[in-house]
């Protein structure tokens, strides 16, 4: 069996709230990070690490059903270190057998990928099971610490599995938001970094088959990532409805406070959510 996955538009869908706050009243798709935890494998043994867990954001009512690479977007999660990967751990979540993890701690920051699932009975995800599939994937490279790409293959659930339902999470910013959880890694380096692709599949809220592709997203030592979604009426800082002069000042009051202050969804506060800002200056509604 050879899966070939096409790259395609993703299907629009109508923004259902305007609320100003991240991920909500938005109908595209991204990825976005969680930081689980700084040193949770104890530093001496392996030193500086962090743990984050990876998800496919969408809006409330989706699912997740596959993520792929082919020759024209590839499948990819790399780093400027190392995955941590446990003795009793392996590739996928299906690896991962919880009733281990009291004898052996670390196995819990074990580096993985998944669709919703934590370990192999299905912890974290809707449904509580887990029947992840996968093809064309050199898992043995990445069990080893090293780079998971490909260009032929991907990992999967099938439609009627209630793991790949998107449900709430909080990103590496605090902000809260719904997505599908598509894997987690531990960097092993002091500041390592994550990059990847990604090609993503699922079905909205009318059962309507969509695919997105993620050609790059990276993700800062501080779980933030550049390829979050845009959202509906994010100018709208203090959240009035409107886009006015008090977002233009609560954005220049922004300025030095990082990437978790950005509005523009690319990690940065900068000139370019100054002009997002100006350039939706009056409208607050979904287009």
């Amino acid at each position: 069996m050879r899966i070939q996955c096409v790259v395609a538009t993703l299907m629009a869908v109508s923004a259902t709230t305007a609320e100003a706050s991240w991920f909500y009243s938005t109908g595209e798709v991204g990825v976005a990070a969680e930081l689980v935890g700084v040193n949770l494998v104890p530093a001496e043994s392996v030193g500086a690490n962090r743990t984050f867990r990876v998800w496919a954001v969408m809006p409330d009512g989706w699912r997740l059903d596959a993520i792929a690479g082919n020759s024209t977007q590839a499948l990819s999660f790399t780093t400027d270190g190392s995955f941590y990967q446990d003795t009793f751990g392996g590739g996928t979540s299906v690896s991962i057998n919880a009733a281990f993890i009291p004898i052996a701690p670390e196995l819990e920051w074990d580096s993985w990928i998944t669709i919703g699932s934590h370990d192999s009975s299905g912890t974290g995800a809707p449904g509580m099971s887990n029947s992840l599939g996968y093809i064309g994937l050199e898992l043995s490279e990445f069990e080893l610490g090293n780079n998971l790409e490909s260009d032929n293959g991907g990992y999967w659930v099938l439609p009627v599995h209630e793991q790949g339902n998107a449900i709430g999470f909080t990103d590496g910013c605090g902000r809260p938001g719904n997505g599908v959880l598509i894997g987690q890694f531990t960097l092993l380096g002091e500041g390592a970094t994550l990059s990847g692709s990604v090609l993503l599949q699922g079905t909205n809220g009318s059962a309507q088959t969509w695919q997105r592709a993620v050609p790059s997203f990276t993700v800062d030592p501080d779980g933030v990532s550049d390829a979050i979604p845009q959202v509906a009426c994010s100018a709208d800082i203090d959240s009035n409805g409107k886009v006015d002069v008090n977002d233009l000042l609560a954005l220049l009051a922004r300025w030095s406070l990082g990437a978790c202050a950005d509005i523009s969804g690319d990690a940065r506060v900068d000139q370019d959510d100054f002009l997002y800002v100006v350039g939706t200056w009056g409208l607050c509604s979904p287009e």
